[in-house]
């Protein structure tokens, strides 16, 4: 009995436990399990409140991490070795612990820059690195990896690293909000996945043509889009993006008015997310399920979840999830009428936005900010936040807020002008 009780206490998430077996035999993870791990395990029960176990969850993925490189280290020929470690980096980025993988990912590109035997992997570490600063909106640092990354693709003639580096890229122009050079740059991707017949690709370049349609508001092609990518990793098995697949499905389906299905994705990738712990997906499909609780007056649950979305994000340090969190938790206080909580929380959103030169989740607080200067009665502020959001919303081709706005712009200018007339 005690037996099982110390398995199922080590039990790795499945994104861990297949890269270490990616590399060492059931026999060396069994010595490892026991000669390194053996002096960090937990007996009998414990007392500690809900983020002290979750702080020393973390502590303990962390000395396991800094236990393997040292195992590894010590068993595996250097190339090896470095492959090792790459995977190792990029699982430390999925997973949002953002110290081990800058220090893992910047330790390969000291030790493989400029030797032509390690140029795949230098470059792969490059844009491992490129990701991880994306999720964090540090977008100068995120364009020098890509950079790095790409001038070594093509000078090795990768096809695959350069269709990875093109969706990245995308990604980043996506985030600013320049919504058609992004799509480019995702449907020359999926030009060159469909060449490599690499369905892993072709489903990235899907998920990210198919975002692109969904802020325009185009959700036909949008929809078909994402179950063209679901099918590919499901082919695959690529759980991580398989999360986010159902992710992305929900966003959809909650802007189509289809709330239960979008509550049944937003489920199931929360709990993917939880099995594989990839926390940065975990704490958007917590946000994304708190902002359709809103539309339907669940507010209790709704702030519930917002509260666990905004601990996970300051824990990876996802500014973009904090800002959209802020907005969220701005709309469930002004539908509690405590407006000038509501406008800091705006404001906040506003603010991270801006720090980080988000326009997309920047311009969806100055509408929420709109909103609520229109429920106050502030009218010229109101008017002054709808046209910000005009502004943005013209430039990506957005129709359905573009008409929204429009409609109401007229009657917010007459009662602005009636007010000061009374005056």
């Amino acid at each position: 009995m005690e037996k099982k009780t110390e398995t199922t206490r080590h039990r790795r998430d499945k994104l861990l436990d297949g890269v270490i077996k990616n590399f060492f035999s059931p026999g060396e993870i069994k010595k490892f399990n026991r000669d390194f791990l053996s002096n960090s395990r937990t007996t009998g029960k414990t007392s500690l409140s809900k983020s002290s176990l979750q702080k020393n969850k973390e502590i303990a993925k962390q000395a396991e991490i800094d236990l393997l490189i040292t195992f590894a280290e010590g068993k595996l020929e250097k190339p090896k070795y470095l492959e090792f470690l790459l995977q190792l980096g990029q699982y430390t980025v999925t997973a949002g612990i953002n110290d081990h993988a800058y220090y893992i990912l910047e330790n390969i590109i000291t030790e493989t820059k400029g030797k032509a035997d390690f140029e795949k992997i230098y470059a792969d570490a490059a844009l491992a690195t490129g990701e991880m600063y994306s999720s964090q909106a540090l977008w100068k640092q995120c364009i020098k990896y890509i950079r790095i990354s790409n001038r070594i693709y093509k000078k090795i003639n990768d096809l695959k690293g350069l269709v990875r580096s093109q969706n990245l890229v995308g990604a980043v122009y996506l985030e600013k909000g320049e919504i058609i050079k992004s799509r480019y740059y995702f449907k020359k991707g999926l030009e060159a996945a469909h060449t490599l017949k690499d369905y892993e690709l072709m489903g990235i370049s899907e998920v990210n043509i198919a975002i692109t349609f969904a802020y325009q508001n185009i959700y036909t092609s949008s929809l078909d889009y994402f179950k063209k990518a679901l099918i590919n990793f499901e082919k695959i098995e690529n759980l991580k993006q398989v999360a986010n697949s159902y992710n992305n499905l929900g966003l959809l389906y909650s802007k189509i008015n289809k709330p239960q299905e979008a509550i049944v994705e937003y489920d199931r990738c929360a709990a993917l997310a939880r099995k594989i712990n990839f926390s940065q997906m975990l704490a958007v499909a917590y946000n994304n399920k708190a902002f359709l609780l809103i539309k339907l007056k669940d507010f209790n649950l709704a702030e519930s979840l917002a509260e666990e979305a905004l601990e996970i994000s300051n824990r990876i340090n996802s500014k973009i999830n904090i800002a959209d969190i802020y907005c969220l938790k701005g709309i469930i206080q002004r539908n509690y009428k405590n407006y000038a909580l509501a406008e800091d929380y705006f404001y906040t959103s506003v603010r991270i936005c801006r720090e980080i030169r988000d326009d997309t989740h920047e311009i969806q607080a100055e509408y929420e900010l709109a909103k609520l200067y229109m429920e106050k009665g502030q009218l010229s502020e109101s008017r002054k936040h709808f046209l910000i959001a005009l502004k943005y919303y013209k430039k990506i081709k957005a129709r359905k807020q573009i008409k929204e706005i429009e409609k109401l712009l007229p009657s917010l200018r007459k009662r602005t002008s009636k007010q000061k007339f009374n005056c």
